[in-house]
């Protein structure tokens, strides 16, 4: 059992020989592992990645957490969620919509401060009643002042939209 606070590299060197199949053969920049009935094939990035990760003395835990963080928003992005979410803007999405999720990304951590809402039944906190009666169709979609605006839209776009008067430094 592995011990997410460990050092990965404490991790790794615990771990059995018996547990690492040896190398076969190097093939196309991938390595071929053992003659065991299951072939497996590890692509040297993933070992570099393994090999990096290891030396650096952070446990699976530490590492799980920063692949998880979100970007600090800039002032101005920052400015205009709190201007979206001041006006009653919202965000229709589903949680596999990969525009939505795009959509979202665009302000970084600023973008608690949107009033977001679940379309898709299986998803969390799923509002369907919601975005059934506002009749939406695709994802995402922006409510802004009463108009809908579909699809990916740019911040300076929802800056012009919803009249917002901040800086529009939104890097």
């Amino acid at each position: 059992m592995i011990d997410e606070d460990r050092p990965i590299a404490q991790e790794i060197s615990s771990l059995s020989l018996n547990q690492f199949p040896t190398i076969h053969r190097f093939q196309l920049g991938n390595l071929r592992m053992s003659s065991h009935p299951k072939t497996i094939r590890f692509p040297i990035v993933g070992w570099a990645i393994v090999l990096l990760i290891s030396t650096t003395g952070c446990s699976l835990a530490e590492l799980r957490k920063s692949l998880r963080s979100t970007p600090k928003a800039s002032p101005a992005t920052t400015a205009l969620a709190q201007h979206l979410n001041q006006k009653g803007a919202k965000l229709y999405t589903t949680f596999w919509c990969t525009y939505c999720h795009r959509q979202q990304e665009l302000f970084a951590d600023a973008a608690s401060q949107l009033k977001v809402i679940e379309c898709d039944p299986g998803g969390k906190n799923a509002q369907p009643t919601l975005c059934t009666q506002a009749k939406i169709s695709s994802y995402p979609t922006w409510e802004i002042d009463g108009q809908f605006y579909r699809g990916l839209r740019s911040l300076e776009e929802l800056a012009e939209v919803s009249n917002y008067q901040g800086s529009r430094n939104f890097n």
